[in-house]
């Protein structure tokens, strides 16, 4: 029950429901399959960025493709996490240092052109760490310099639909112990934050991998 009410309140997180756990498995299998993330990474960093990103209108989307960005400028999880919430969450005081020399928050720039205005910004420069601390500027420095990977991780996972239903019959026969620690992997990201039916979740995955 517990487990449960977990899972629903993380589809929520942004605005999805629990019949859309499909598409987001499908998203998050191509996210780590095509970057140094796993899915213990996402959990993690999706625990402490996840619900400052979904009020400041980052989509799951956009929030998988930026994880897999930093993940591969070897940043750990944690720094993801942690710098990402800061970042987003500095921007958008009103009056801050952060907004006036970016001119505007996550929310009026929208990611990318967030990441864009950060990329005019000298690396290592003093004035990133002061508005962003350590663990803000690190990200906020990376993503400045990763705006063209940002956009290729965000074509990929938003084209990943379908991708887990696609490639059943190749995971069942050649890669069963992965898809068994994917399955439950997955299911444990969604019990960081949800609160429908674990039925809903796990149907899904029944469907594909027997």
């Amino acid at each position: 029950e517990a487990t449960g009410q977990l899972v629903g309140g993380g589809v929520n997180t942004f605005d999805l429901s629990a019949t859309q756990a499909a598409t987001v498995a499908d998203k998050l299998f191509v996210a780590t399959g095509k970057s140094a993330a796993n899915i213990e990474s996402f959990k993690v960093a999706f625990s402490l960025a996840g619900n400052v990103a979904a009020n400041a209108g980052v989509s799951f989307e956009e929030l998988s493709a930026v994880i897999a960005t930093l993940s591969n400028q070897g940043i750990r999880a944690s720094t993801i996490g942690t710098g990402l919430r800061t970042w987003i969450t500095n921007l958008g005081v009103e009056g801050s240092k952060a907004q006036k020399l970016l001119g505007g928050s996550v929310e009026s720039m929208g990611l990318l052109g967030s990441m864009e205005k950060m990329a005019q910004l000298r690396p290592g420069s003093g004035t990133i760490f002061e508005m962003f601390g350590k663990p803000g500027s690190a990200v906020a420095t990376a993503m400045g310099q990763s705006t063209e990977m940002y956009k290729e991780f965000l074509t990929a996972v938003n084209d990943g639909n379908g991708t887990l239903k696609a490639g059943g019959d190749i995971i069942n026969d050649t890669l069963v112990g992965s898809t068994v620690r994917l399955k439950n992997a997955t299911l444990e990201l969604f019990s960081v934050w949800s609160s429908a039916p674990m039925s809903a979740v796990k149907g899904f995955f029944n469907e594909w991998s027997q």
